[in-house]
């Protein structure tokens, strides 16, 4: 295990040292290093999936975007925590302690890509893998001050990869810059044929250039395109009016760049994360109790074992998250056996609305989806309560960028055009 020194935040969950030979000197992430989310596959290197539920798991296989880092050339520097089975948004439950935020001690970068959101911050690595199930990319990457891109279903095959809840599975990538992070996708993207997940991708040599977004003109970039705002998104629960303020003050970038910015209604957006958590405890419990049943692809049959078994060790060793995952998935098949069922059908309903939305308008935006959304770093304001009031703590605010399925260029464009005519860290 890595010693405090070499750890300082807590965000490693293992470090090693992965070149692949034949791509020494080449290929488009020559010279890069990465962290991968803990969850995801790395042959043998143990997989902890921030947990004591299960142990002594070493993979006998990589991932897909394990061997698509490497064989374009990029070095993995090694593992980055993960919450416990991924089953949390906050940074305080791993079986490997507590993750810290880079800008001050006791605060926390979110999850459950909660690792891997530091350490790219920290600049400890160029670039990180991060999975997202309802939020887990982009809660730390706008909880770090990077950028944190959730693409769309199946684009980055999840073959090798632990998995929640399958229809909710997605990883991607999470990086200082937007044009870090279009580089990657670049490398990774692209189906593999094995995940189902992913068999509507493109295949990996008709992925659009991404990178193609630094030719833009600086002038204008986005004229003559129209963007909205989801009213809804503005009056969550808990939602700070100075967020909100920072958040419009950072949509006025867009029409000074041509875009106009139209508030817009999607009444059930304000439901999306009700009906999220009947596909994720439900579905996830049965995934974890019955295996990936239906599912085209590579099975994990170690992994699958290990969830299968159960013990009263085990039970005890299981986060409170995950007791709950299990415990409302086993009351709910038995009294509610139509729950899973109706809240997919309700997700495809809110899926259709922000279809609806975008067939109007090239760009949703919304203050920290089914879509391709990206986290983008807005701005930085001071803590107003708590003890880093009097240290004088900062800590940042972010916009989510939400496209139509496939279009990760447009979500690049618009957040390479902000990026470029803003820093963050000044608003």
């Amino acid at each position: 295990m890595l010693q405090k020194a070499e750890n300082s935040h807590g965000a490693w969950a293992w470090k090693c040292s992965i070149l692949y030979k034949q791509s020494e000197g080449d290929g488009q992430l020559h010279g890069k290093s990465f962290a991968l989310k803990d969850n995801i596959a790395v042959k043998d290197v143990s997989m902890l999936l921030g947990t004591n539920f299960i142990k002594d798991y070493v993979p006998d296989v990589d991932t897909t975007v394990t061997k698509r880092i490497l064989e374009a050339g990029g070095h993995i520097s090694g593992k980055a925590v993960c919450e416990n089975l991924c089953h949390s948004a906050t940074s305080h439950s791993s079986s490997t302690g507590i993750v810290e935020i880079p800008f001050a001690k006791g605060y926390s970068p979110g999850g459950s890509s909660s690792g891997s959101g530091v350490l790219v911050a920290l600049g400890e690595v160029d670039g990180a893998i991060g999975a997202d199930q309802g939020g887990s990319i982009r809660v730390p990457a706008a909880n770090c001050g990077s950028f944190g891109l959730k693409p769309a279903f199946g684009l980055i095959p999840y073959t090798g990869c632990g998995s929640n809840e399958p229809t909710n599975d997605h990883i991607g990538p999470m990086t200082r810059t937007v044009l870090e992070n279009a580089l990657l996708l670049e490398a990774i993207a692209g189906t593999d044929s094995i995940d189902d997940r992913s068999f509507a991708a493109q295949s990996q040599s008709r992925i659009a250039v991404y990178t193609s977004i630094a030719k833009t003109s600086a002038d204008q970039p986005l004229q003559g395109k129209n963007f909205a705002i989801i009213k809804e998104s503005l009056s969550t629960p808990a939602m700070n009016l100075r967020i909100i303020q920072t958040f419009l003050t950072a949509v006025e970038t867009y029409t000074f760049l041509g875009a106009t910015a139209t508030h817009i209604s999607i009444p059930l957006h304000s439901k999306g994360a009700a009906i999220r958590t009947g596909v994720s405890k439900v579905g996830g419990y049965l995934s974890k109790t019955t295996g990936p049943f239906g599912r085209r692809g590579h099975r994990m049959l170690l992994l699958n074992s290990l969830f299968h078994y159960m013990s009263q060790e085990n039970w005890d060793e299981a986060y409170a998250s995950t007791k709950m995952m299990y415990l409302n998935g086993l009351y709910a098949t038995k009294k509610f056996p139509n729950l899973l069922a109706k809240a997919t059908n309700l997700s495809r309903q809110l899926l259709d609305a922000y279809d609806t939305a975008l067939d109007q308008y090239d760009i949703l935006l919304t203050s920290t989806l089914l879509h391709p959304v990206l986290a983008l770093p807005i701005g930085i304001l001071d803590v107003v309560e708590g003890p880093g009031v009097e240290a004088g703590v900062k800590l940042p605010v972010s916009m989510q960028i939400i496209g139509k399925w496939w279009n990760e260029m447009g979500v690049f464009e618009a957040a390479h055009a902000w990026e470029r005519e803003n820093t963050w860290r000044d608003m």
